[in-house]
């Protein structure tokens, strides 16, 4: 039996072939990537609550070093509260699908902790000490740094403290330089300090990055 060989003329040209496949896929993502918006947002709030919960902070807060130095009975009411207030903060922006030479471009932007979110959350996260001193601890742990925060007092371990301490851990106490562990000084522990800039709500955020873009990088695929 003898061969048969044949041949293909392309009538359109490679070149043109490319852009009109460009040009479909262009028209898929400005349907679809917009469309994700929503979930992008839901994945956002899901891995600031996460990571929030999984900070030094949050975590010292369950009977560790903050609780008893800030002798605050009950912080995680006010903690979620503020998460509950921040989740809200949460916007998604879509940046418009673009094509670029034989790129296709695209994205989006993640915005929280908007410049009133501090004056949202100052009413949480206070409470009045025995010797009717204020203590706004939550605005401290997010925007006071480790200045002094609090004169004349500083923290006492031992002797007579659990007698009057309200977690049963140390009291503030009478002092002529400040208020601190080991110092005399009011500051929040350098390990825990923040403020509006570097907190541990924009470090919780900082650190969830690599998460967030794993799963959003999933999505798109899935969606493709």
């Amino acid at each position: 039996m003898a061969d048969i060989i044949f041949g293909i003329n392309l009538i359109t040209k490679p070149e043109t072939i490319k852009k009109k496949i460009l040009k479909s896929l262009i028209s898929q993502l400005k349907t679809k990537i917009p469309a994700l918006r929503p979930r992008i947002e839901s994945i956002v709030k899901g891995l600031i609550g996460k990571y929030i919960k999984l900070s030094p902070e949050y975590l010292s807060f369950g009977g560790g070093i903050l609780q008893q130095e800030l002798g605050v009975l009950d912080p995680y009411s006010s903690l979620d509260d503020m998460l509950a207030i921040l989740v809200n903060t949460v916007t998604v922006k879509m940046r418009p699908v673009y094509q670029r030479g034989g790129q296709i471009g695209g994205g989006f932007t993640v915005r929280a902790v908007p410049t009133d979110f501090y004056n949202q959350v100052s009413t949480l996260g206070t409470y009045t000490s025995e010797n009717g001193h204020e203590v706004p601890w939550l605005n401290w742990l997010l925007t006071a740094g480790d200045k002094i925060i609090l004169k004349d007092y500083r923290i006492n371990f031992g002797g007579r403290s659990k007698m009057f301490s309200r977690t049963g851990g140390p009291i503030m106490t009478k002092n002529s330089e400040g208020w601190g562990v080991g110092v005399s000084s009011s500051r929040v522990p350098p390990q825990f300090s923040g403020t509006p800039t570097n907190n541990f709500v924009t470090r919780a955020m900082t650190t969830m990055a690599p998460e967030l873009e794993k799963k959003i990088t999933t999505l798109i695929r899935s969606k493709l």
